[in-house]
């Protein structure tokens, strides 16, 4: 599609047509490739050259190491927030090991079971595993320390509740410094599949008093392109099915030739049926019923929807009620219409708007059945690998003892149970992204919040419950505190995860095998040279770093919150473990990011709030529920106390804490400086650019207005400088002032000019129709007053 564009506009001398199927490859604009899709912010001095397949600015400025986290808001508030996530981690395991960790550690250390019971328990054995083991202890419940677990768990609550407004603040910060279409947007569903642009334009625009209508610049239709997505993606696969075939060792022969000449006729095919497609694409595809809309102004969007301020709950509800009750003010024609702010355009997947809500829920429905199946797949797995460590320490039992081979070969089985546990835990982060993708979500985050919550609870299952599970089963007579400190028991068997778990994800992510592949490809490839057999597309992949999967890294982190908050009180060794790794952690990623990643699809806060929603109240939940287990266990009851936490727990998981402090939580979005009209060719990203029904023709406006920029801005620089050379540096001086003048008011450049040479040269080089103002205009536009009818809708907000 982007040929066509470079066709129509023509060529200049020195640029060539990009063709993502070229071979050999021009691995030097591979090479440009993978700088442009850095995570890095762009030259400010080299921002005319962009890269011809991605549009990214070719020459980059790096950040720093040592860079403040607020640094790395690229391509959204999402990565800073990561970070912010990982510190408060480390943040609360501090609380914890501080309020509770410290003196649990103590004493447990100063009990005695295992000594007390050495000769009626062949099993026991004074290892680091048992001695600092809530298993060790010999005296009652310990009322201090149930004390010490509540006020823990009180901290965490106070501190999550605050981390909650800091990270609100962090989010406003990142708005403030970063202007994008989704300021000025909001996402419209559950519209008429028959809907127009005019319509829906009449629509919002009436929603204003006649005085101070809204302004609708803009509406990007979503399209069902399923067919289209299809197509393209059997071209990819044909394409790297030629290049394999070009690039093996096998000479020519008949059968060579006549599959090469099948994958050809069949690309040849499917580019026909790409072509008519893209032809007239309006006229082959269906609306799905999602459309953008984009106003003039953040606080016209923001207005909009305020009055359309709604929970999907309350939606549901309200249109079981709209069968008893009038709720015209909500709907478009006779549909109840939900509005939200629209993400960035980057992260809509809009192959996959065409799927409605009840088809999304039965496919998720399915990927939650067959993530349970894969988890009952590994109970299997461990409940093998426990059964080997039982059999080989009956063998080797002869009266009260246990012989030392025994001892070390349980010990081995248990760090191979913990790399098995590893490696199944990295399978299931493969087959659960499969199955999310399977989802058909329409957004990047709303994939990635999914994932994040499946891969999260099930390797925490995988890693935590299941490993209890078959202890329990392989508990005897002498019960389950027994099997908590026999060799091969629990505390052996969790504390080897806790190490593994502590040490393996970080230095995996490190030393990643896949990255190391690439630089060997790398290397190969571009000695072949012109006998290279890839396309250009599969050597920008090969150029490029790799994606950043900030819903694995979550997942990772939450699992390590999880298991190390259940077992907390058992094993409270695991908190120093967890501290460490998230440490750890925090620079290993700091470096891949800015390192060996690229860009990516812009990230939001949406998934950095969830993850505090769910993960962090279930990390409570969690440590009172070990707490109750482990009290039973050891004490053979649960103090009052106990209950109390527990009670607390699940009231902060059950209770709304954002509805509850919303006048303290929530912070007011930041009013952007500058209108839609003014900045909207500054924008690096927007709906119809980015849709592949209307991208051809953005595009094209796109590209064209950025070329008379470019010269304008290019025939400026070299008056300036011709005037200097000729030493008239007061002309210069002159000009350069008007210039900078002129561009503060967002007037064109022709305006104040004083001489007539001068209003000669502007005019001639800044045409009268260029009215858009420069990117770095800092006049913040007066607040409109921005007014809902209040015939459709009364209600507190001040825009009703």
């Amino acid at each position: 599609m982007i040929n066509k564009i470079i066709d129509k506009y023509g060529k200049k001398e020195e640029e060539f047509e990009y063709d993502p199927f070229a071979r050999p490859p021009d691995f030097q604009l591979a090479k440009n490739h993978a700088s442009a899709v850095r995570f890095a912010n762009p030259s400010e001095s080299e921002k005319s050259e962009k890269c011809p397949c991605c549009g990214f600015c070719i020459a980059v400025d790096e950040i720093s190491l040592c860079c403040d986290r607020q640094d790395m808001n690229i391509n959204g508030p999402g990565v800073p927030l990561y970070f912010e996530y990982l510190i408060f981690s480390i943040i609360i395991l501090v609380v914890l090991g501080i309020t509770q960790g410290i003196y649990t550690t103590i004493i447990n250390q100063q009990g005695n079971r295992c000594g007390a019971n050495r000769y009626s328990n062949k099993d026991c054995d004074d290892n680091y595993f048992n001695v600092y083991s809530l298993s060790n202890r010999t005296t009652g419940v310990d009322q201090l320390q149930l004390g010490l677990d509540l006020i823990a768990t009180v901290f965490i609550i106070a501190i999550t509740i605050f981390y909650r407004r800091y990270m609100n603040l962090t989010v406003a910060e990142v708005d403030r410094a970063v202007t994008s279409i989704s300021d000025f947007s909001i996402q419209v569903n559950n519209l008429p599949k028959d809907a127009t642009v005019e319509e829906i334009k009449q629509f919002f625009s009436s929603l204003g008093k006649s005085k101070n209508k809204l302004q609708v610049e803009q509406v990007c239709l979503g399209y069902n392109i399923l067919h289209y997505v299809d197509l393209m993606n059997q071209k990819y696969s044909s394409e790297a099915q030629l290049s394999n075939l070009l690039k093996s060792d096998i000479k020519d022969n008949e059968l060579q030739q006549k599959a090469k000449k099948q994958i050809e006729q069949r690309i040849s095919t499917l580019n026909n049926q790409i072509e008519q497609y893209e032809s007239d694409f309006e006229k082959q595809v269906e609306f799905s019923g999602v459309a953008f809309v984009t106003f003039n102004t953040s606080n016209q969007a923001k207005a909009v929807r305020k009055y359309f301020n709604l929970s999907r709950f309350q939606l549901l509800m309200g249109r079981l009620a709209s069968l008893f009750i009038k709720l015209d003010h909500l709907k478009f024609r006779n549909n109840i219409i939900e509005v939200y702010r629209a993400p960035e355009p980057g992260d809509v997947i809009w192959e996959n708007l065409g799927y409605d809500a009840w088809s999304q829920l039965k496919r998720q429905s399915a990927t939650n059945f067959v993530t349970i199946i894969l988890l009952g797949a590994c109970f299997g797995i461990i409940l093998g690998i426990s059964a080997g460590q039982n059999a080989i320490k009956q063998a080797n039992t002869t009266g009260q003892n246990i012989s030392t081979s025994a001892k070390l070969s349980n010990f081995l089985l248990g760090i191979v149970a913990s790399i098995i546990i590893t490696i199944i835990n990295i399978l299931l982060r493969l087959f659960i992204k499969k199955l999310v993708s399977y989802e058909k979500l329409s957004t990047s985050t709303e994939m990635n919040i999914s994932l994040a919550i499946k891969l999260g609870i099930a390797q925490f299952l995988n890693t935590a419950i299941i490993t209890l599970l078959v202890n329990v089963v392989f508990a005897d007579d002498t019960g389950f505190l027994t099997q908590i400190w026999v060799v091969g028991g629990l505390n052996q068997g969790v504390s080897i995860m806790l190490i593994a778990n502590a040490s393996l994800p970080w230095l995996l992510a490190f030393f990643d095998p896949w990255y190391g592949y690439k630089l060997y490809l790398r290397n190969k490839n571009e000695q072949l040279g012109s006998e290279c057999k890839l396309t250009q597309k599969q050597a920008n992949e090969i150029f490029e770093g790799q994606i950043p999967d900030l819903s694995g890294k979550y997942s990772a982190i939450n699992k390590t919150l999880m298991f190390t908050f259940f077992y907390a009180q058992l094993l409270p060794i695991a908190i120093p473990l967890a501290v460490g790794q998230l440490v750890i952690t925090y620079w290993v990623d700091k470096y891949l990011f800015l390192k060996r990643y690229q860009k990516g699809p812009p990230i939001g806060s949406q998934l950095a709030n969830e993850m505090v929603d769910f993960y962090i109240e279930l990390s409570l939940v969690l440590y009172a529920s070990g707490n109750c287990i482990w009290q039973k266990t050891v004490y053979q009851e649960i103090h009052p106390i106990a209950w109390v936490q527990l009670a607390l727990s699940l009231l902060q998981l059950i209770l709304p804490i954002d509805g509850l402090l919303a006048n303290w939580l929530e912070v007011e979005e930041a009013e952007t400086l500058q209108s839609y009209q003014q900045c909207k060719n500054t924008l690096w990203d927007d709906f119809m650019r980015r849709n592949p029904v209307t991208m051809e023709k953005a595009i094209e406006e796109w590209m064209n207005q950025g070329s008379d920029n470019k010269q304008n801005e290019e025939a400026k620089q070299k008056m300036l400088e011709k005037l200097r050379i000729t030493q008239n540096k007061k002309k210069a001086a002159q000009m350069e002032r008007a210039f900078k003048a002129n561009e503060a008011e967002g007037q064109p450049a022709h305006h104040k000019i004083v001489d007539e040479e001068t209003i000669h040269f502007v005019n001639k080089v800044v045409p009268q129709h260029d009215q858009a103002a420069p990117i770095n205009k800092i006049k913040r536009i007066e607040s409109q007053d921005v007014e809902i009818q209040p015939k459709i809708r009364q209600g507190q907000s001040e825009y009703y």
